[in-house]
């Protein structure tokens, strides 16, 4: 009995489903970095927010962000996943800090946190996607 492997998803198929991995990074991370923001009692308030926020950024940066680098990259046959996702992690964590940086908050720890999201959504992306992870000629 012969087993069919599954067909691999398309890239639309990958943009969709990579940004939900962003609250599991994001919780944490938040919760890590971001003490002022969360402090006391109010990190179960906190929760709900955070989960809507960066599923947000995480498409944002999905579609506005890693797709378009993805095909800058691809169109100079330079794709591969280390280049995608430190191009794309330089963009979302700029990003995620001027959005989201209040003045009270360390700007090291809200772009800890924007380094982190950007880079489990790009990384999840290139394995749906099966984006090597070093081109092959360079190698």
């Amino acid at each position: 009995m012969r087993i069919i492997p599954p067909p691999e998803p398309s890239v639309v198929e990958a943009a969709y489903v990579a940004p939900l991995v962003t609250p599991i990074v994001a919780i944490p991370a938040t919760a890590i970095f971001l003490t002022s923001a969360v402090d006391g009692g109010y990190v179960t308030i906190a929760i709900p927010f955070i989960i809507v926020f960066s599923l947000l950024f995480g498409y944002l940066g999905m579609f506005l962000v890693c797709l378009p680098i993805a095909a800058l990259l691809d169109h100079f046959k330079k794709l591969d996943a280390i280049r995608l996702c430190f191009y794309t992690c330089a963009v979302g964590t700029a990003a995620w800090t001027y959005l989201t940086n209040e003045p009270r908050q360390c700007v090291l720890d809200t772009a800890a946190t924007g380094l982190l999201c950007s880079l489990a959504v790009t990384a999840l992306f290139c394995y749906l996607y099966g984006i090597p992870f070093v081109q092959a000629d360079a190698a």
